[in-house]
């Protein structure tokens, strides 16, 4: 009678952990999908965003895309004589749109690999943070802010934006403003999906606070006014 007990208490272990590595490997492709838009988000966010406000800041005449080999007509014509109005170059819609898909190629080539490393770093904290008995959302999103917003700033090729930015003056305090902006809300965004990875009940879209909100809308309202080419 002991050995028959005995018998049937292994068969609920066996069942018991059978069915929780059922379930483990049934959220395993969850998990997997989460961290994939988060690194997605933070090449999306953290790159590609930028680099449009990069080309923006330039204007009609598209960004230096060789700042090494030539400088614009116009940056010479400015520095040759500063009192004299800058002429203008003709305006080639074809050749600004081109300028704009070859900033980006160019970008994401330079920074994409370093924002994956740096969003996998980001996206590895917030998971075990979001982990704990006592996480919750806000404290895990405002990890993610901060973490993402510290990183952004050692993706070093990016340190070479002010070169297509020769005819302004600040394109350094832009580009960190830039950095902060842009990592805080890759952060928030891999916050997000790390929660998600977690607590699969939550839908796909980030479920934020009004307040996260406002300020991502006033920061990105200031990028947009400070990148506003002149």
């Amino acid at each position: 009678m002991i050995a028959n007990k005995n018998q049937q208490l292994l068969k609920v272990l066996n069942a018991h952990r059978t069915d929780g590595g059922i379930e483990r490997l049934n959220m395993e492709p969850e998990k997997r999908a989460c961290q994939a838009w988060a690194l997605l988000g933070a090449i999306l966010i953290g790159v590609s965003v930028p680099t449009v406000l990069v080309c923006w800041n330039s204007g009609s005449s598209g960004p230096e895309l060789m700042p090494w080999h030539h400088h614009k007509p116009a940056w010479k014509a400015a520095k040759a004589h500063p009192g004299r109005p800058v002429p203008h170059e003709e305006f080639s819609i074809g050749k600004l749109i081109g300028s704009w898909i070859w900033l980006q190629v160019v970008a994401t080539i330079g920074c994409g690999p370093g924002a994956l490393i740096l969003g996998q770093v980001v996206y590895a904290r917030v998971l075990g943070s979001a982990s704990n008995a006592e996480a919750t959302l806000r404290r895990n999103i405002v990890n993610g802010i901060f973490g993402g917003a510290l990183l952004a700033f050692f993706n070093l090729p990016g340190y070479y934006a002010p070169l297509v930015m020769v005819d302004d003056d600040y394109r350094l305090e832009k580009l960190l403003l830039l950095f902060a902006v842009a990592g805080a809300s890759s952060g928030a965004w891999i916050a997000w999906q790390a929660w998600r990875a977690v607590h699969p009940e939550e839908n796909f879209w980030p479920r934020f606070s009004l307040g996260t909100l406002m300020i991502a809308v006033f920061a990105w309202g200031a990028l947009l006014a400070v990148f506003a080419p002149k």
